[in-house]
């Protein structure tokens, strides 16, 4: 998340729980839990201890940092860094894993653009 996002940062603070729809067209910083459908322009970053999951995603670029678990779809490049878990369905553009990240996900890689997420 180096560059600067024009629709802004929202941030999932360390111990909060959030459940429900979440969209809009800036980045988005998960440092503690966050449930359910994300529909994002920008980035979306799962922070070291942050928890993804239960829900799909789609998104402009993904960084894994912590966990992220369910259906992504992810317009840009996923990257999951040393210690970031990614489980569940995925297609991305482009996939960049660390070697001490974990991946057990059905996945697709540089799938077209447009369409529907994956169902």
């Amino acid at each position: 998340m180096g560059r600067p996002h024009p629709g802004g940062l929202a941030q999932v603070g360390r111990g909060a729980v959030v459940r429900g729809r979440l969209a809009g067209k800036g980045a988005l910083l998960v440092h503690g839990t966050l449930r359910g459908e994300v529909s994002l322009e920008g980035d979306l970053v799962v922070a070291a201890g942050g928890h993804l999951g239960e829900g799909r995603v789609r998104a402009g670029r993904l960084r894994v940092e912590g966990r992220a678990e369910g259906a992504f779809r992810i317009l840009g490049p996923l990257e999951i860094t040393a210690g970031g878990e990614v489980r569940g369905e995925v297609e991305a553009a482009r996939l960049d894993a660390s070697p001490d990240g974990l991946l057990d996900a059905r996945l697709r890689v540089g799938f077209p653009r447009p369409g529907p997420g994956p169902s």
